[in-house]
């Protein structure tokens, strides 16, 4: 025997005096056991003798009676609800629970209506474990649910405000739930957020959830519920939905998102009919599948195996007026229509996924890319949406949801246009014509004809022009160069006009061994390349450089001397023109390396160098003889030390004037102490440059042995030749996708010093900036102009810069390749117009902002947390190391170090301590919050306790925290962020794409 202790409390009815109410709570019972029971004091009072089983046990099926409202006001009335109760326990009388749809008295407030409901079937009741729901009729009196609570002693693990109204249990493989509809709007929102917590949490197969008022009825369709709840059901797909207060049977066909969708795919629902005197006529809807609208006492008996519920409908004088099955059996397999794809970088494919059979338990599929396969190919939403990101091969797996071992797979290959060429005759006579050739060349390799959306230009369109289809048509002699655009690609090819086909000199190549040995010697060969395909080595007016002194130099007269085991490149100039390639010097003592592939451009010799001609030179292909003269070696400026020491200017600096245009400065290798604290100036009509003593110093003080006054200085600023840099910016439009313009000379600059005994040391990066400008010519200012650092890939380097005086100038502290461009990115989806094109451009031009894929900006797709974070760090240019304090922030991703450095300088917050949400969508008030912390910690001290000045009065910042309502009127004010128009500013809604851009930017124009 156990005896089970409980409590007592009194509770005052309105009009029916005080009862008391007697509750307990039976725990440690085992599952699937049959108990006797009697209620009382263990002495003399007490019950007549009940009995219960608890859920479990062997059986695999859970049964369970729903009767609909049986709301009556007389004992009589009740006499119809007894007698359902009782026809309903014949027809199932193992059902391991009866749920009463709500509306079980007339008036809640009367007490005596709950005494005759209870006795009427306290037979059935002392047996059966009883799921009552409240209804709007429980709820008439003052008392709001402590009518119905002072009946029931129901689970307590619901929605705050309505605890005992709203809960949820399991039996077996079920998850019940049980709500309140009969309540206001914030009891329907929380009871929302809870139920979506509480479905999430189960794992059961089947959810079964019960309420009074339903979204689908007759008369009576719950627009709360269809609103709150309903969205929650599909998002869970919630099998069956049970209700009352309409007085009449209905069953729904499969509803979702409103909707009639297809079985298996949809939510059922059925309203119980009335077990009471009261009956509702019919209003028909379109949801509506089965109806019986007599006015007959009505129960359902349900029944849920391990693959179906079977729901049957019947009167309490036993016709059966429905039966309905809905079936899950286990899946067994996944097919795709498609197993394999090939696509280009921002296409997409949707594979379609078909779970079997056909009334599968679970017929969702999860998508995924597999890990393993290379980064970032392709990515996969929720809905099979494959979205091609970069050349590689993935694959894609559709696994069913809760079965990851059922799926199938899809391979994709992603493989990019990287370029287009062009060909056609490089010489043709006045009046000739010539059909060029289009290819688009695929990052495999792959090459294609292209013949559509292509454009054709001339440069010079008299001495040749070019037809839609590529037809070139010679006019007058001279020089021109006709190119084709296929999307974001161009491709060009020079074309000479003569009248006797003469040929003319396009470029130069050098040829050298790949490889030599440490302390060998070897020499190179320097060829003129001619428009015939001709070719004729050079051998007077040749210029020779090194990358790198200290693994191999080269000579005047192209003599190689391997130095130190590494890689050099060397280089050949020739009026104008340039060539390079790439050495690798090797130990005896240790494994060569293979040789490296030469750089684009060069074409070294794949075996041993080639011998030198006679210092004659000659011709190595056809027998034509054009003389090519030798021309003066580009303008040297020497430095002297007397210069270093003259007069300084206002500014304090010392002022050199080239007096010609130079590509090399030679300065005393004491220049430093010579300067002392001044900045050297040198300048003439096409480039300046601006050297802090302290660079000089920091060279210098890299000398071998000390021996820096001795030295020699040079600072070299060689002119990259056109046609170099027209690939190299060709290069980098082919990676960024935007229209790239060359404005000024592109320049390879490099600082090194030479001591005495021949050794060379070079200085790439340094502490203080070196300011180079570049004269603009005839270039107007915009905002789309800036100095890159363009590497040899086509990669670009943002190093800003501003317009002065005809020039552009830019502080650098690395040296390369700079030249100054016109950067203009275009988005498919940011047409000209559109409010936010102009800072997208300008932030795609300094390197802060990206598109989603190719030719899109996704201008309004929520920003998250972490990418408005990065975006400010770039802005602000944060550096160094800053680790994680947030759990959810992992080193390693893509975003954990900006969101440490925003930390480091106050600029962030999280969600708590431990957590940041680095995901979740941002609310433009906490972009504001952000956007003001930022302001202030770049801005400094100026602005540091500075108020900011008057802004609009937004009137939706009522409900907003004090903290989010400061930072919205500040960032206004500030001139940071604008509202959303009609005085509201849209403080709790997802800031976007676009949004973001002109935030930022506006930032940048304020810090200026």
């Amino acid at each position: 025997m156990l005896r089970i202790g409980g409590h007592s409390s009194i509770y005052n009815t309105n009009n029916d005096g005080t009862i008391r109410v007697h509750r307990a709570e039976a725990s440690g019972l085992e599952p699937g056991t049959a108990y006797v029971y009697r209620v009382g004091d263990g002495i003399t009072h007490v019950s007549s003798q009940g009995t219960f089983t608890t859920s479990g046990g062997d059986s695999e099926t859970t049964e369970f009676l729903f009767i609909g409202d049986s709301q009556a006001d007389s004992q009589a009335g009740f006499e119809l609800w007894r007698n359902t109760v009782r026809e309903a326990f014949a027809f199932l009388p193992d059902a391991d629970m009866l749920v009463h749809a709500g509306d079980m008295v007339d008036k809640g407030f009367e007490q005596e209506q709950w005494n005759w409901w209870f006795g009427a079937a306290q037979e059935q009741l002392m047996n059966t474990t009883l799921v009552p729901i409240i209804g709007n009729h429980e709820v008439m009196g003052t008392n709001g649910d402590g009518d119905y609570l002072a009946q029931f002693h129901n689970p307590q693990n619901g929605a705050a405000s309505v605890k005992g109204t709203n809960f949820s249990f399991d039996i077996k493989d079920t998850h019940f739930v049980v709500m309140n509809t009969e309540h206001g709007e914030a009891e329907f929102t929380e009871q929302a957020l809870w139920l979506d917590q509480d479905l999430s949490a189960t794992d059961k197969k089947w959810k079964v959830v019960f309420f009074h008022q339903g979204p689908y009825g007759s008369i009576y369709s719950n627009e709360r519920v269809q609103s709150a709840w309903v969205p929650v059901f599909d998002k869970h797909e919630v099998d069956l939905v049970m209700n009352g207060h309409d007085h009449i049977y209905m069953r729904s066909y499969p509803m979702k998102g409103g909707e009639q969708v297809p079985e298996q795919e949809g939510t059922r629902y059925v309203i119980g009919g009335s077990s009471g005197p009261k009956f509702y006529a019919l209003t028909p809807r379109f949801w509506q599948e089965k109806i019986y609208d007599e006015d007959q006492q009505i129960f359902t008996a349900v029944q849920i195996t391990e693959d179906e519920i079977t729901i049957v409908a019947r009167t309490n004088n036993g016709t059966e007026i429905d039966r309905l099955v809905i079936s899950k059996p286990e899946p067994e397999s996944v097919t795709l229509d498609r197993t394999e794809a090939e696509l280009e970088p921002g296409q997409t494919v949707r594979l379609q996924a078909k779970v079997l059979p056909d009334k599968a338990a679970n017929l969702k599929v999860n998508w995924s890319v597999l890990p393993g396969q290379p980064e970032n190919t392709v990515t996969v939403d929720t809905y099979g949406l494959v979205t091609a990101k970069r050349p590689g091969t993935a694959k894609v797996r559709a696994a069913v949801e809760g079965y990851p071992e059922i799926y199938a797979e899809s391979t994709i290959t992603v493989d990019a246009v990287a370029s287009i060429s062009l060909q056609g005759k490089s010489v043709l006579q006045p009046g000739g014509q010539d059909q060029t050739v289009t290819e688009a060349v695929y990052a495999s390799g792959k090459r294609i004809p292209v013949i559509e959306g292509l454009q054709y230009s001339s440069q010079n369109e008299q001495v040749a022009t070019v037809t839609d289809q590529g037809l070139v048509e010679a006019g007058a002699e001279g020089s021109t160069v006709i190119s084709v655009t296929y999307r974001e690609f161009t491709a060009q090819y020079d074309l000479i006009v003569s009248s006797d086909g003469t040929a003319v000199r396009t470029g130069i190549k050098i040829d050298g061994p790949d490889r030599l040995e440490k302390g060998s010697r070897d020499t190179v060969v320097v060829q003129a390349v001619y428009s015939d395909g001709s070719l004729w080595k050079l051998t007077e007016g040749l210029r020779y450089d090194t990358s790198d002194a200290s693994v191999a130099l080269i000579s005047d007269e192209g003599v190689i001397e391997a130095l130190n085991t590494g890689t050099a490149l060397l280089g050949a100039e020739y009026q104008g023109m340039r060539a390079e390639y790439r050495l690798e010097v090797w130990s005896a003592g240790a494994e060569p390396s293979p040789a490296p592939s030469p750089d684009p451009g060069t074409s070294p010799s794949p075996g041993p160098a080639p011998t030198p001609e006679p210092a004659t030179g000659g011709w190595t292909a056809p027998a034509q003889s054009p003389s090519p003269a030798a021309t003066p070696e580009p303008g040297v400026v020497t430095i002297t030390e007397t210069q270093l020491t003259g007069k300084r200017n206002a500014q304090g600096e010392v002022l050199i004037s080239a007096g010609k245009k130079w590509s090399e400065l030679v300065l005393p290798g004491n220049a430093a102490g010579l300067l002392g604290d001044a900045v050297l100036v040198v300048r003439e009509g096409g480039l300046e440059v601006r050297i802090p003593a302290g660079v000089l110093a920091e060279l210098s003080s890299l000398a071998p042995g000390g021996n820096a006054a001795s030295s020699t200085i040079v600072l070299r600023a060689a002119e990259v030749p056109g046609s170099a840099a027209a690939d190299l910016v060709d290069r980098a439009a082919r990676l960024t996708g935007a229209q790239i313009r060359l404005v000024s000379d592109m320049r390879d600059w490099s600082l090194s010093l030479t001591t005495s005994q021949g050794q060379t040391v070079t200085l790439t990066q340094f502490e203080s900036p070196i300011t180079v400008a570049y004269d603009m010519g005839s270039a107007a200012p915009n905002d789309l102009l800036a100095l890159y650092h363009v590497q040899e890939d086509g990669t670009l380097q943002y190093a800003g810069g501003e317009w002065a005086e005809g020039k552009w100038s830019a502080p650098v502290t690395h040296f390369s390749k700079y030249a100054v461009l016109e950067y203009d990115k275009r988005f498919n989806d940011l047409p000209p117009g559109h409010w936010a094109e102009g800072a997208v451009k300008k932030l795609a031009a300094r390197q802060l902002v990206q598109g989603v894929a190719a030719g899109r900006f996704d201008p309004d797709r929520a920003v998250t947390r972490a990418e408005f974070t990065a975006m400010l760090v770039r802005a602000l240019g944060l550096s160094g190391e800053a680790p994680s304090v947030y759990d959810d922030v992992k080193a390693g991703k893509w975003y954990a170090e900006a969101v440490g450095q925003a930390k480091q300088a106050g600029i962030v917050n999280g969600r708590s301590d431990s957590r940041f949400g680095p995901e979740e969508a941002i609310s433009r008030q906490e972009m504001a919050a952000m956007l003001v912390r930022a302001y202030r910690y770049a801005a400094g001290a100026a602005v540091q306790n500075t108020s900011a000045p008057q802004s609009v009065a937004f009137a939706d910042l009522g409900a907003t925290p004090q903290w989010a309502k400061m930072a919205v009127e500040e960032a206004a004010g500030f001139g940071l962020m604008k509202g959303r128009g009609a005085g509201r500013f849209g403080p709790a809604l997802n800031g976007t794409r676009a949004e973001s851009a002109q935030m930022i930017l506006n930032l940048l124009d304020i810090l200026k």
